[in-house]
Protein backbone atom coordinates (compact mmCIF):
# COMPACT_ATOMS: atom_id res chain seq x y z
CA UNK A 1 0.00 0.00 0.00
CA UNK A 2 1.39 3.02 -1.24
CA UNK A 3 0.27 7.06 -1.97
CA UNK A 4 -0.57 7.89 -4.90
CA UNK A 5 1.90 8.42 -7.51
CA UNK A 6 2.25 10.75 -11.05
CA UNK A 7 2.23 7.23 -13.30
CA UNK A 8 -0.29 5.26 -11.58
CA UNK A 9 -3.60 7.28 -13.06
CA UNK A 10 -3.17 4.90 -16.08
CA UNK A 11 -2.64 1.68 -14.43
CA UNK A 12 -6.08 2.17 -12.21
CA UNK A 13 -8.20 3.34 -15.72
CA UNK A 14 -7.07 0.33 -17.42
CA UNK A 15 -8.87 -1.37 -14.06
CA UNK A 16 -12.04 0.63 -14.00
CA UNK A 17 -12.24 -0.33 -18.01
CA UNK A 18 -12.09 -3.90 -17.01
CA UNK A 19 -14.37 -3.53 -14.19
CA UNK A 20 -17.13 -1.63 -16.07
CA UNK A 21 -19.72 -1.81 -18.61
CA UNK A 22 -18.65 -0.08 -21.65
CA UNK A 23 -20.95 2.79 -21.08
CA UNK A 24 -19.16 3.34 -17.88
CA UNK A 25 -15.47 3.97 -19.14
CA UNK A 26 -13.93 7.26 -17.38
CA UNK A 27 -11.78 9.36 -19.45
CA UNK A 28 -7.91 9.89 -17.98
CA UNK A 29 -9.04 13.77 -17.15
CA UNK A 30 -12.07 12.34 -14.66
CA UNK A 31 -10.50 9.58 -13.09
CA UNK A 32 -7.26 12.01 -12.42
CA UNK A 33 -9.38 14.89 -11.48
CA UNK A 34 -11.95 12.85 -9.29
CA UNK A 35 -8.58 10.97 -7.17
CA UNK A 36 -7.35 14.92 -6.47
CA UNK A 37 -10.24 16.38 -6.12
CA UNK A 38 -10.22 19.03 -3.03
CA UNK A 39 -12.57 17.26 -1.23
CA UNK A 40 -10.21 14.06 -1.39
CA UNK A 41 -7.28 16.35 0.12
CA UNK A 42 -5.98 17.16 -3.36
CA UNK A 43 -4.66 13.36 -3.95
CA UNK A 44 -3.44 13.26 0.05
CA UNK A 45 -6.73 10.98 0.80
CA UNK A 46 -5.97 8.58 -1.67
CA UNK A 47 -4.12 5.35 -1.20
CA UNK A 48 -3.08 2.73 -3.79
CA UNK A 49 -3.05 -1.18 -3.61
CA UNK A 50 0.17 -2.99 -5.28
CA UNK A 51 0.23 -6.53 -5.62
CA UNK A 52 3.51 -8.40 -6.95
CA UNK A 53 4.63 -5.10 -8.67
CA UNK A 54 1.30 -4.03 -10.14
CA UNK A 55 -1.03 -1.42 -9.53
CA UNK A 56 -4.22 -3.59 -8.10
CA UNK A 57 -6.46 -0.72 -7.12
CA UNK A 58 -6.93 2.39 -5.27
CA UNK A 59 -9.48 4.03 -2.66
CA UNK A 60 -9.60 7.43 -2.13
CA UNK A 61 -11.71 9.27 0.64
CA UNK A 62 -13.47 12.02 2.20
CA UNK A 63 -14.05 12.93 5.97
CA UNK A 64 -16.44 14.79 7.84
CA UNK A 65 -16.92 14.93 11.56
CA UNK A 66 -19.05 11.60 11.99
CA UNK A 67 -18.79 11.08 8.37
CA UNK A 68 -16.55 8.96 6.02
CA UNK A 69 -17.23 8.34 2.14
CA UNK A 70 -14.89 5.74 -0.08
CA UNK A 71 -14.43 7.37 -3.13
CA UNK A 72 -13.56 6.33 -6.01
CA UNK A 73 -12.51 2.53 -4.91
CA UNK A 74 -10.96 0.47 -7.63
CA UNK A 75 -10.06 -3.27 -7.20
CA UNK A 76 -8.85 -5.27 -9.59
CA UNK A 77 -9.46 -8.52 -7.72
CA UNK A 78 -11.09 -9.89 -3.99
CA UNK A 79 -7.62 -9.63 -2.69
CA UNK A 80 -7.14 -5.97 -3.60
CA UNK A 81 -10.85 -5.30 -2.52
CA UNK A 82 -10.06 -6.75 1.14
CA UNK A 83 -6.69 -4.76 1.33
CA UNK A 84 -8.80 -1.44 0.59
CA UNK A 85 -11.70 -1.97 2.64
CA UNK A 86 -9.25 -2.96 5.89
CA UNK A 87 -7.42 0.31 5.31
CA UNK A 88 -10.67 2.06 4.86
CA UNK A 89 -12.21 0.95 7.34
CA UNK A 90 -8.77 1.95 9.53
CA UNK A 91 -9.14 5.67 8.17
CA UNK A 92 -13.00 5.46 9.29
CA UNK A 93 -12.01 5.30 13.02
CA UNK A 94 -13.88 7.75 15.01
CA UNK A 95 -16.17 8.05 12.34
CA UNK A 96 -20.42 7.19 13.13
CA UNK A 97 -20.10 5.23 9.85
CA UNK A 98 -18.44 4.48 6.56
CA UNK A 99 -19.73 4.28 2.99
CA UNK A 100 -18.06 2.54 0.27
CA UNK A 101 -18.91 3.60 -3.64
CA UNK A 102 -18.72 0.39 -6.08
CA UNK A 103 -19.79 -0.35 -9.80
CA UNK A 104 -22.47 -2.44 -10.88
CA UNK A 105 -20.29 -5.04 -11.93
CA UNK A 106 -18.17 -5.25 -8.84
CA UNK A 107 -19.80 -8.55 -7.65
CA UNK A 108 -16.50 -9.77 -6.39
CA UNK A 109 -15.79 -6.48 -4.73
CA UNK A 110 -19.87 -6.77 -3.13
CA UNK A 111 -19.28 -10.30 -1.49
CA UNK A 112 -16.03 -8.51 0.17
CA UNK A 113 -18.28 -5.65 1.68
CA UNK A 114 -20.71 -8.77 2.77
CA UNK A 115 -18.09 -10.20 3.95
CA UNK A 116 -17.34 -6.83 6.22
CA UNK A 117 -20.18 -6.28 7.57
CA UNK A 118 -21.08 -3.78 4.79
CA UNK A 119 -25.04 -3.25 3.50
CA UNK A 120 -26.10 -1.76 0.76
CA UNK A 121 -27.69 1.77 1.44
CA UNK A 122 -28.34 4.07 -1.50
CA UNK A 123 -26.75 4.67 -5.49
CA UNK A 124 -24.85 7.11 -6.90
CA UNK A 125 -26.57 7.70 -10.30
CA UNK A 126 -24.46 8.97 -13.03
CA UNK A 127 -26.61 11.09 -15.31
CA UNK A 128 -25.67 12.53 -19.12
CA UNK A 129 -27.34 13.90 -21.87
CA UNK A 130 -26.17 15.15 -25.26
CA UNK A 131 -25.20 18.95 -25.14
CA UNK A 132 -26.59 21.43 -27.44
CA UNK A 133 -25.98 24.97 -28.80
CA UNK A 134 -28.87 26.78 -25.89
CA UNK A 135 -29.03 30.35 -25.02
CA UNK A 136 -29.75 32.00 -22.24
CA UNK A 137 -30.82 35.14 -20.69
CA UNK A 138 -29.27 34.99 -17.25
CA UNK A 139 -27.35 37.54 -15.69
CA UNK A 140 -24.23 35.87 -14.14
CA UNK A 141 -21.22 36.19 -12.13
CA UNK A 142 -17.88 34.24 -12.83
CA UNK A 143 -17.26 31.83 -9.59
CA UNK A 144 -13.86 33.20 -10.30
CA UNK A 145 -15.49 36.73 -9.60
CA UNK A 146 -17.73 35.81 -7.00
CA UNK A 147 -17.54 36.93 -2.88
CA UNK A 148 -16.03 33.68 -1.31
CA UNK A 149 -17.44 34.38 1.74
CA UNK A 150 -20.78 34.61 0.20
CA UNK A 151 -20.55 31.71 -1.85
CA UNK A 152 -18.92 29.53 0.94
CA UNK A 153 -21.93 30.22 3.14
CA UNK A 154 -24.57 29.63 0.17
CA UNK A 155 -22.88 26.65 -0.65
CA UNK A 156 -22.89 25.59 3.38
CA UNK A 157 -26.51 26.36 3.47
CA UNK A 158 -27.79 24.83 0.40
CA UNK A 159 -26.40 21.49 1.15
CA UNK A 160 -26.74 21.09 4.77
CA UNK A 161 -30.17 18.70 4.45
CA UNK A 162 -28.93 17.14 1.27
CA UNK A 163 -27.74 13.42 1.62
CA UNK A 164 -24.08 12.57 1.47
CA UNK A 165 -23.02 16.33 1.30
CA UNK A 166 -20.69 17.37 3.04
CA UNK A 167 -20.11 20.98 4.53
CA UNK A 168 -17.18 22.77 2.72
CA UNK A 169 -13.98 25.21 4.15
CA UNK A 170 -12.77 28.13 2.35
CA UNK A 171 -9.34 26.40 1.20
CA UNK A 172 -11.73 23.23 -0.47
CA UNK A 173 -13.94 26.32 -2.28
CA UNK A 174 -11.07 28.50 -3.52
CA UNK A 175 -9.49 24.86 -4.91
CA UNK A 176 -13.11 24.02 -6.71
CA UNK A 177 -12.99 27.14 -8.18
CA UNK A 178 -9.37 26.84 -9.06
CA UNK A 179 -10.35 23.70 -11.21
CA UNK A 180 -13.89 24.32 -12.63
CA UNK A 181 -15.18 24.72 -16.05
CA UNK A 182 -15.54 28.35 -16.30
CA UNK A 183 -17.02 29.09 -18.93
CA UNK A 184 -20.47 26.51 -17.55
CA UNK A 185 -19.96 27.63 -13.70
CA UNK A 186 -21.69 30.52 -12.53
CA UNK A 187 -23.04 32.60 -9.64
CA UNK A 188 -26.33 34.05 -9.36
CA UNK A 189 -28.53 35.87 -6.89
CA UNK A 190 -29.28 32.75 -4.29
CA UNK A 191 -27.70 29.94 -6.74
CA UNK A 192 -24.39 28.49 -8.22
CA UNK A 193 -23.14 26.02 -10.45
CA UNK A 194 -20.20 24.60 -10.61
CA UNK A 195 -18.87 22.25 -13.58
CA UNK A 196 -15.77 20.62 -14.79
CA UNK A 197 -14.45 19.94 -18.23
CA UNK A 198 -12.97 16.57 -18.11
CA UNK A 199 -11.94 16.51 -21.81
CA UNK A 200 -14.21 14.24 -23.34
CA UNK A 201 -17.05 15.05 -21.39
CA UNK A 202 -17.93 17.82 -18.93
CA UNK A 203 -19.40 17.69 -15.41
CA UNK A 204 -22.05 19.78 -13.60
CA UNK A 205 -19.94 18.66 -10.32
CA UNK A 206 -22.79 20.85 -8.26
CA UNK A 207 -26.28 23.19 -8.40
CA UNK A 208 -27.24 24.66 -5.59
CA UNK A 209 -30.09 27.11 -4.96
CA UNK A 210 -30.89 28.46 -1.48
CA UNK A 211 -34.35 27.99 -0.11
CA UNK A 212 -35.82 31.41 -0.28
CA UNK A 213 -34.90 31.24 -4.30
CA UNK A 214 -36.45 28.20 -4.81
CA UNK A 215 -39.44 27.40 -7.11
CA UNK A 216 -38.31 29.94 -9.97
CA UNK A 217 -36.69 27.96 -12.59
CA UNK A 218 -33.21 29.21 -11.30
CA UNK A 219 -31.44 25.81 -10.98
CA UNK A 220 -32.85 24.70 -14.80
CA UNK A 221 -31.80 28.06 -16.03
CA UNK A 222 -28.18 27.36 -14.73
CA UNK A 223 -28.11 24.15 -15.97
CA UNK A 224 -29.11 24.25 -19.52
CA UNK A 225 -26.92 27.40 -19.51
CA UNK A 226 -24.25 24.85 -18.97
CA UNK A 227 -25.45 22.41 -21.35
CA UNK A 228 -25.22 25.13 -23.82
CA UNK A 229 -21.24 26.35 -22.58
CA UNK A 230 -20.44 22.41 -23.07
CA UNK A 231 -21.31 22.59 -26.67
CA UNK A 232 -19.77 25.97 -27.67
CA UNK A 233 -16.86 24.02 -26.06
CA UNK A 234 -16.78 21.47 -28.60
CA UNK A 235 -18.17 18.80 -25.53
CA UNK A 236 -20.11 16.45 -27.25
CA UNK A 237 -21.65 14.93 -23.37
CA UNK A 238 -22.24 16.89 -20.48
CA UNK A 239 -23.21 14.42 -16.93
CA UNK A 240 -23.64 14.74 -13.37
CA UNK A 241 -23.78 12.34 -10.74
CA UNK A 242 -26.94 12.56 -7.85
CA UNK A 243 -27.07 10.26 -4.89
CA UNK A 244 -30.77 7.88 -5.49
CA UNK A 245 -31.62 9.78 -2.28
CA UNK A 246 -31.47 13.21 -3.57
CA UNK A 247 -35.21 13.50 -5.80
CA UNK A 248 -35.25 17.04 -5.88
CA UNK A 249 -32.00 17.04 -7.99
CA UNK A 250 -32.92 13.59 -9.96
CA UNK A 251 -36.20 15.71 -10.98
CA UNK A 252 -34.12 18.64 -11.96
CA UNK A 253 -31.90 16.87 -14.16
CA UNK A 254 -34.18 15.29 -15.87
CA UNK A 255 -36.45 18.06 -16.75
CA UNK A 256 -33.20 19.24 -18.35
CA UNK A 257 -32.98 15.89 -20.64
CA UNK A 258 -30.69 13.59 -18.83
CA UNK A 259 -31.52 10.25 -18.39
CA UNK A 260 -29.37 7.58 -16.27
CA UNK A 261 -26.54 6.33 -17.67
CA UNK A 262 -24.73 3.82 -15.36
CA UNK A 263 -24.94 3.05 -11.26
CA UNK A 264 -22.37 2.87 -8.65
CA UNK A 265 -24.22 1.25 -5.10
CA UNK A 266 -23.00 2.61 -1.67
CA UNK A 267 -22.49 0.20 1.03
CA UNK A 268 -22.33 1.42 4.50
CA UNK A 269 -21.79 -0.14 7.95
CA UNK A 270 -22.26 1.76 11.24
CA UNK A 271 -18.80 1.95 13.53
CA UNK A 272 -20.34 3.68 16.30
Amino acid sequence: MRLLGDGDTNALLAIQHARAGLDSHWSREHLDDTLRDPARGSGVNVRVAVENGQVAGAVAWVRGDTEFFAAPFLAADPAAARTLVDLSLLQARGAAWIRISVGERDSDVTEVLRERGFALHSEMIELARATEDTTSDLVVTPVAAADRDQLLALYNSTFRDVPNALPIDREELDAFIASSFADASCVIPGGFLIARNHGQHAEIYVTGVDVAHRGRGLGRAMVMRAVGAAYRAGIPEIRATVSSLNAASIELHTRCGFAPKFRRFVWQRELA
